[in-house]
Parts: C-alpha cells; structure tokens; sequence
C-alpha cells in the first residue's frame, strides 16, 4: 500500500513556457495555427470557458485552477457544443488488464461496478465484467504505460497532475495514472469511484462539461463527499440523449447554452491539398507536439499536416 498524500500543485512555479504546455495540451492553444497561436488569447479563451476574469494574464484564480489534478482528455472548447459519439451498441462488456496496489482487488471490482452503474441506472445501457478480454479494458500505470492491447501514446506526468484518461468509442480504453494515492470512502489521497466515473463517461462518448463544475464531466477533480456522489442533470441528460432513458428517469433540467466564446477570425490559409497528393517525406517534424492531440485537426489544418506528416497518415 503505497503512503497517502494529500493532492499538491502541478506546478511549483507556473511559467510561460509551463502554461503554453498545459493549454496546448488541453485544446485551447496550437502554436502552428494562425488563429489559435496567441498565448495571451489562448489564456483568455481558457479564462471565459472555466468562467473566470477574462484578463488574458495568468492571475491567481486562472493558476489554482491550472494547479488542481484533472482528467487528461482535451476539453474540445472551440466546438461550441457538445460533440458526443455513441457506441453502436447498448450492451457492454469490461475486464481488468491489472489493478493497482492501493486497494484490493474486491474493492477496485466493486467500486468499477458502481461507476457503471450510475450511467446505467439512467440510460439504456448494461454493462457486465469479463475476464481478459472485452469492449471496455482497464488499466493502471505510471508515466510510458500499456493496457495490453498497446502502449499509450499519452504519458502520464507523475502524482497530482493529470488522474487518468479514457479514449471515446468505439476505442474502450481507460488508463488510471498508478502514481496516484487512490482511495475508497476516503478523505485523503484521490477518489477512485470519482475518477472511474468521469472517465467511463468518456467512454460511452461524452465530451467535457465546462459549463457545471458539479457535473460529473467537469474536468477538474473533486474530492470525496461522505453525503455520496450523483450525476448532475446535464450528465443525465446527455447520456440519455445518446442512448435513451431507463425506465421512468428523465433529466431534471435541461442542459445550459453553451459559453460564447470571441469569434474566430476566418483563416486565411490556401487549400489543404487532398491525402491522395503524395507526400514529402514521412516523419513528423514536431514529433513530441504531434502527440498533443494535434491529429484531431489534421483534416483542417494546413500547418499541422505539414508537421505532423506520418501522426496525420499522409504518408
């Protein structure tokens, strides 16, 4: 059992270079792209999605939310709405590729098996747990990892950073980061059935909410409440809208607009040539940045085709 720590600060000093990494990682600023690669705006944009003063500056409040351990999925925050993706199915299947030594076995089985069930208690959906193979793989690790079927592409960075991460379907990958303290019913270390549910939902296809920070799907962590964990009605509804209600369970409230973020500038660039055009070379030119979600916009973006050749498939 490995010692419980009370959750520090991602950055012991936040500098330039330290934030440009955090947002790049997170969605909200692309270096190579010519109406995203301020870092001032980027900051801005970040400041107006997590409901903060819109100074552009990193300011006190804009840092203790950079600081607090989140989830390691992108917020898609330049879609202005939610862009959730449903498995083609409603039955579905998970196993265990190991577990972690913070808790035993039963206790990691059972608290996954609550995680589930909170999103099938509300939907059209059933889940049950198989043995070495499945839809859904779980896996613990620390920093270069693997679940078995392959080795993650996204490393972890260590206690208190980012907690886990889950791929959306029909991929049914979830990663726990094994460097951190995870507990049951605890108020120390961090929340094992929060973090599984927030990325079981990534899971079944739902994005990040930025709107609620009592959602489910907020990004940023929350600490264990002895009065229990519920889903909040925009999760329900969401899940619902993706795969149907369960018997007699409606959402409470629909979900809010989302935020309005500052226009974006039309781009200017000249026409991203088709795949079929044979490339120059098959490398990435940013090999390390490629891997920052970068090829969620290679069909759009000049500038990332043109780095990230063999991450984009072009060649």
């Amino acid at each position: 059992m490995k010692t419980l720590i009370i959750f520090i600060a991602v950055f012991s000093v936040v500098n330039c270079v330290d934030v440009a990494n955090y947002l790049q990682q997170f969605g909200y600023f692309n270096p190579f792209s010519f109406d995203q690669s301020n870092l001032k705006d980027a900051i801005n944009s970040y400041q107006i999605t997590f409901g903060l003063p819109s100074t552009g500056v990193l300011d006190d409040a804009t840092k203790t939310l950079m600081e607090t351990p989140r989830c390691g999925v992108t917020d898609h925050v330049r879609r202005n709405a939610f862009v959730d993706k449903a498995w083609s199915k409603k039955s579905l299947t998970y196993y265990f590729h190991n577990y972690s030594p913070d808790l035993t076995k039963s206790q990691i089985r059972r608290i996954t098996a609550r995680s589930f069930q909170y999103w099938s208690d509300v939907s059209g959906l059933t889940f049950s747990e198989q043995s070495g193979s499945g839809d859904i793989v779980i896996a613990f690790g620390s920093k270069t990892h693997s679940d078995g079927r392959r080795q993650c592409g996204y490393p972890f960075d260590g206690a208190s950073g980012t907690l886990a991460h889950a791929f959306f379907p029909p991929d049914g990958r979830l990663h726990f980061d094994e460097d951190e303290p995870y507990t049951d019913k605890s108020s120390t270390g961090i929340n094992l059935m929060w973090v599984a549910t927030h990325e079981i939902g990534h899971i079944l296809g739902l994005e990040h909410d930025t709107d609620n920070n009592n959602a489910v799907m907020y990004p940023y962590y929350r600490a264990y409440n002895p009065d229990g964990m519920n889903l909040h009605s925009n999760d329900i509804f969401r899940i619902q809208k993706l795969y149907g209600s369960n018997s007699g369970v409606v959402p409470t409230a629909p979900p809010p607009p989302p935020k309005t973020l500052p226009p974006i500038p039309p781009k200017t660039q000249p026409p991203i040539p088709p795949k079929t055009q044979p490339p120059t070379g098959c490398k990435d030119l940013q090999p390390g940045s490629c891997r920052l979600n970068w090829f969620r916009v290679c069909d759009t973006d000049v500038n990332v085709q043109k780095q990230c050749k063999k991450t984009c498939n072009l060649c």
